[in-house]
């Protein structure tokens, strides 16, 4: 499979979903609830459609975006590197997506994708 296409499908994707995606149904926990402007996000269900991610992870999936399509780029060349450097990325984005389990549920398919990609 062509690594760098999957990735560009990622990087929009996150890119897409951590900013422009707009629902009703939210995921995060009350324990979750941040009074700072930067972290806030809801953490109750809304009758009119929103985006659920803080500003905060909004700034990230800019470059969570950037860093697959360079990772794309460049696994042709370094791919035993850049899959030691993937695995740590994947962990750190697990880790912060639970500061918001509606992140945590968006990503849920690039884990998956990831998983069945370098799984190998």
């Amino acid at each position: 499979m062509n690594i760098l296409l999957v990735s560009i499908i990622e990087a929009i994707y996150i890119v897409f979903i951590m900013n422009y995606f707009k629902t009703k149904y939210n995921f995060a926990h009350p324990l979750t609830y941040f009074q700072n402007d930067y972290l806030y996000h809801p953490v109750i269900n809304v009758s009119k459609p929103q985006n659920m991610v803080c500003d905060f992870g909004k700034d990230v999936s800019w470059l969570l975006g950037l860093y697959f399509i360079i990772r794309g780029l460049l696994f042709k060349y370094y791919g035993i590197i850049i899959n030691k450097i993937n695995i740590a990325v994947l962990i750190v984005m697990f880790i912060g997506s639970l500061m918001n389990f509606n992140v945590t549920i968006y990503f849920l398919p690039i884990y998956a994708i990831e998983y069945y990609l370098f799984s190998s």
